[in-house]
């Protein structure tokens, strides 16, 4: 079960506050909550606006992240700080090659800012609907901007593997597949494994994190599973 984001703060409950200490929350109308500072090692900055969130990541032109129209669980109204970690490790592996694929995207803002640096084709993904309607959102505002990045958004079902999304990329060779702050609730926790052992065995590289644990999929993959269950 995912804990609801409350519809007139945009905020969760009072008892997820512990988790959500280091991490970015974002209400459907765009305000922001900033609970982290800013990491030395990545330059960011975020720009509150009445249509949503305007972001630039060292030095890459600005990107637009969307709220989703409705309040959704979530997964679908962080930026965290685990994906800010993630980025940061993303940004400072020039030799890592695309496309890239972004499970859980919520925001959308790992998947896109990767997509952009490493100058590939790309896509985001997410279990709710109206994530990835917001996702799509995100795209043409980015564009708008001036970023015009070669992503799609899809709704993706982990229990559905993650064969369909690959095959849609523009790109058809394995890259680079990544997530952060995945898992919220124990039961997703084999769909999740399953799904990116599979992607690993046919050649994609991960990179995934959470607030505590950096998990890479590196053999053996038991060991992977074994983080994300603790």
């Amino acid at each position: 079960m995912h804990e609801q984001l409350d519809a007139s703060t945009g905020r969760l409950p009072c008892e997820c506050q512990e988790r959500a200490q280091y991490d970015f929350y974002t209400c459907p109308r765009g305000l922001v909550e900033e609970a982290v500072p800013h990491s030395s090692e990545l330059s960011i900055s975020m720009e509150e606006s009445s249509e949503g969130l305007r972001v630039s990541v060292a030095g890459l032109k600005p990107l637009s992240l969307m709220p989703p129209r409705r309040p959704v669980p979530v997964l679908g109204g962080v930026v965290s700080g685990s994906c800010m970690a993630a980025l940061g490790v993303v940004l400072n592996m020039p030799e890592l090659r695309g496309p890239v694929l972004e499970i859980g995207a919520g925001r959308g803002l790992l998947g896109f800012a990767a997509a952009a640096a490493l100058g590939c084709s790309g896509m985001v993904t997410d279990l709710e609907e109206d994530v990835c309607e917001a996702l799509g959102r995100s795209l043409r505002a980015t564009a708008e901007l001036g970023s015009c990045l070669d992503v799609r958004a899809q709704v993706l079902d982990w229990d559905d593997g993650l064969e369909e999304a690959t095959s849609r990329l523009a790109d058809p060779d394995p890259g680079l597949l990544l997530g952060a702050d995945l898992l919220w609730a124990d039961d997703s926790v084999d769909s999740l494994f399953e799904a990116v052992e599979k992607a690993v065995a046919a050649g994609w590289s991960g990179f995934a994190r959470r607030s505590s644990t950096v998990l890479r999929t590196a053999p053996p993959m038991t060991c992977w599973r074994g983080s994300l269950q603790r």
